[in-house]
């Protein structure tokens, strides 16, 4: 049951933006339609620039994995 909605929000995800594109003819605003959904993982980003690299670093270090 899952997968239906994230294949609505992937399919959907295509034609929005170009939908917006031929409305407004502006890629910066195509541009920000594209990002919008990925809001929600802004606070992940330091996580993933931070923490992520710093514990590989301290795995090769200590010899695990």
């Amino acid at each position: 049951m899952r997968g239906r909605p994230v294949l609505g929000t992937r399919v959907t995800g295509v034609p929005y933006p170009l939908i917006v594109l031929r409305h407004t003819d502006s890629p910066l605003v195509m541009s920000a339609v594209s990002f919008a959904p990925l809001l929600p993982l802004l606070p992940l980003l330091p996580l993933l620039l931070v923490r992520l690299p710093v514990g590989v670093l301290v795995d090769r270090r200590t010899g695990v994995g």
